[in-house]
């Protein structure tokens, strides 16, 4: 007993009540809260990383590249549902990407942002435009719509989303039609979030 005496200090005391209590509060926490209570709010930036979110909203990244006079449609991305689509023919004697994207059903996609290289709004440009499910629908615009000028590069970036009835999808997408390196470009993610 003299030996315990001996180091019972106020410090060793308190710091033995505080660890209870951190334990206790943690317990209380993980029992007691309703599922689903916690929002952003309550969490710290940076503190949600992959492995703590559910699957289906996990980033399902695609890229594409392809020489010039590549006439056949090739299938960048096919993941739950969600199709891209892409090829890269001629135009004269210019790199002409044509890209499509495939969603599980009929809906809206709303361009929230999308700029080219020099800053100018792309065409189509922004906007709602509708998508039937299973059906692909152009996201470059009609075939020679995206052709860079001779010698150069055409850019696009921009965030789409997607909404039906039961679905959401956020997709993020960057294409290029480069006449330097006579080839086509694609690259993004898409994050199904609903």
């Amino acid at each position: 007993m003299r030996l315990l005496a001996g180091r019972l200090t106020y410090a060793n005391v308190m710091a033995t009540i505080a660890v209870f209590i951190a334990l206790g509060t943690g317990a209380y926490a993980a029992v007691n809260l309703p599922k689903n209570s916690v929002t952003s709010k309550q969490i710290k930036n940076g503190q949600v990383k992959p492995p703590d979110l559910a699957s289906n909203v996990r980033s399902r990244p695609f890229s594409y590249t392809a020489p010039m006079n590549t006439v056949a449609q090739t299938t960048v991305l096919n993941q739950a549902g969600y199709k891209i689509l892409a090829s890269c023919p001629e135009v004269a004697g210019e790199p002409n990407l044509q890209a499509a994207i495939v969603v599980p059903k009929s809906g809206s996609i709303d361009s929230l942002q999308a700029q080219t290289l020099d800053g100018t709004e792309p065409t189509p440009g922004l906007g709602r435009f509708p998508v039937t499910g299973g059906e692909p629908r152009s996201i470059t615009g009609p075939p020679g719509q995206f052709v860079p000028v001779s010698g150069e590069v055409a850019v696009v970036s921009g965030v789409l989303t997607y909404t039906a009835p039961g679905r959401t999808a956020l997709i993020s997408i960057t294409i290029r039609a480069n006449d330097l390196d006579e080839r086509c470009e694609i690259s993004g993610g898409l994050i199904p979030t609903g």
